[in-house]
């Protein structure tokens, strides 16, 4: 006698074959997951909200600058004067450029270097605690002017990261250590010359290594030593990152394979996953039907 399945096992049968047929579809075919997958996480996204700010409150970070400042008065002109010395730098590489192109100075004005920003700040709703390098939940989305490619920073100055995938009122933060972030353009800003312009400092091509640090060849002769400061100059990034801080030499080393060059090891200062809360530099345009400035290639 043949034997007849129970309502639960249909449903289990019936599960598998919906499960195993999504999994082989087009992806193109799948848009709307995301709507239901909204509706599923966001009753969630005030109790992970929680349950990181609890985190923090209970194993405080042991970098200082991690901690909530006493006043906001304070955190406020900390992030001013970063700022003062990003835009400085930033003229710098901007007159570099103005100088290689003189036949167009007039054409060129450096109130671009100032694109109109309008901060916001998001919440971190979920992170990966086993990698420094996987994306981040943000609690902010389209609706508050995101789009791929927005910066995100930490202390004003600080490049955390990019969004990537942004919904209506989520989006995720892919940080500058991932490895699909791709290579990095920057400048090692020695630590005892610091009256050195921007434009004299000497260039690195940073990899990302996905363990939270970069690396980058330099040739031997160059000078660099642990703590010089690295600063972001790649024109593939919008130009409110220009001179923002990827993070400082943490270790030099030999080359293993050629003994013409060495090392260097760049560590960034903050990780997205060890933080709270970032500020979003959503760039103003004056527009709808003028194109982003800056926005990623």
């Amino acid at each position: 006698m043949a034997r007849t399945l129970t309502r639960p096992q249909k449903i289990f049968v019936v599960a598998v074959v919906m499960t195993f047929a999504l999994a082989f579809m087009p992806a193109k075919w799948l848009w709307w997951l995301e709507s239901v997958a909204n509706v599923v996480t966001l009753p969630m996204t005030p109790l992970r909200q929680a349950g990181v700010a609890a985190g923090h409150w209970l194993r405080p970070a042991a970098d200082p600058r991690l901690r909530p400042a006493n006043t906001d008065r304070e955190r406020l002109l900390a992030e001013q004067l970063d700022e003062v010395e990003r835009l400085y730098h930033a003229a710098e590489l901007r007159a570099r450029e103005l100088q290689e192109q003189i036949e167009q100075i007039q054409l060129m004005p450096l109130d671009d270097l100032r694109v109109p920003i309008r901060p916001v700040v998001a919440s971190i709703t979920g992170r990966n605690p086993r990698s420094p390098t996987a994306k981040v939940e943000l609690n902010r989305g389209t609706r508050f002017g995101l789009h791929d490619g927005t910066i995100a920073a930490y202390g004003g100055v600080h490049l955390v990261g990019q969004v990537v995938d942004p919904g209506p009122v989520r989006s995720f933060l892919l940080p500058t250590t991932n490895i699909n972030s791709g290579f990095i353009r920057a400048r090692v800003m020695p630590r005892d010359q610091i009256e050195m312009p921007i434009s004299a400092a000497p260039v690195i091509d940073l990899e990302p290594r996905g363990n939270g640090v970069f690396a980058a060849d330099i040739e031997h002769t160059v000078a660099v030593s642990t703590g010089d400061l690295v600063r972001l100059d790649d024109r593939r990034w919008p130009a409110t990152a220009q001179a923002m801080v990827v993070g400082f030499v943490h270790d030099v080393r030999p080359n293993d394979t050629n003994s013409l060059l060495k090392t260097l090891i760049v560590r960034p200062r903050y990780h997205a996953n060890e933080l709270a809360t970032v500020t979003l530099k959503v760039e103003i345009v004056d527009s709808p039907n003028e194109g982003h400035r800056g926005d990623m290639p």
